[in-house]
């Protein structure tokens, strides 16, 4: 197939600007569908595209001091056997490697927190509506953030406190720096 014109000429830097300029709405939509490709994208790379596809997570039993491996798309705390809502995510830590990690600071949300994550989570387009984003109904951050040091006993802080910023600064290692754990 033979084109009417030498692409290869309208692609040289010293003419691309006058080709986009001629092809404006071609470029246009491309870019049009590119931003709504990366947009899909990043909301479908945060959001985790459901409870089957978010990646796992440490948790800890504050009760029971027992490690769980879950999907992290499960907002703590989370009912234990008993009932009861005290199994918290943890963060991990190691100096060396992830066969030595120790708990760096334990996490959960307050339940406003929880319940607006947990309804993004579950949120499902309308067929045949334009696509929006989940509704936010409590704030997700700042005081329903919760974290505390693995100590037992120790207080809950919201994460943006200064006691929160505190206890989720990773310690020092003899060898540089902490890399967090993932499961």
């Amino acid at each position: 197939m033979i084109l009417p014109y030498d692409w290869r000429e309208k692609l040289k830097p010293s003419n691309l600007r006058q080709t986009i300029n001629e092809n404006s709405a071609a470029v246009s939509l491309i870019a049009a569908v590119i931003a709504v490709l990366a947009i899909v994208w990043i909301f479908r790379s945060t959001v985790g595209g459901g409870v089957g596809t978010a990646p796992m997570a440490y948790y800890y039993d504050t009760t029971t001091h027992q490690f769980y491996t879950y999907r992290s798309s499960r907002p703590p705390p989370i009912k234990n056997a008993q009932g009861k809502r005290t199994i918290v995510l943890a963060y991990m830590y190691t100096c060396t490697s992830c066969g030595d990690r120790k708990i760096a600071w334990l996490q959960k949300y307050s339940r406003q927190t929880r319940k607006a994550l947990q309804a993004m989570l579950n949120y499902k387009p309308t067929p045949g509506k334009p696509f929006l984003p989940p509704p936010m109904e409590a704030p997700i951050f700042g005081n329903g953030i919760l974290v505390r040091s693995p100590v037992k006993g120790a207080q809950w802080y919201p994460i943006q406190s200064p006691e929160g910023q505190q206890i989720t600064q990773l310690p020092k290692c003899p060898s540089g720096n902490a890399k967090i754990c993932l499961p």
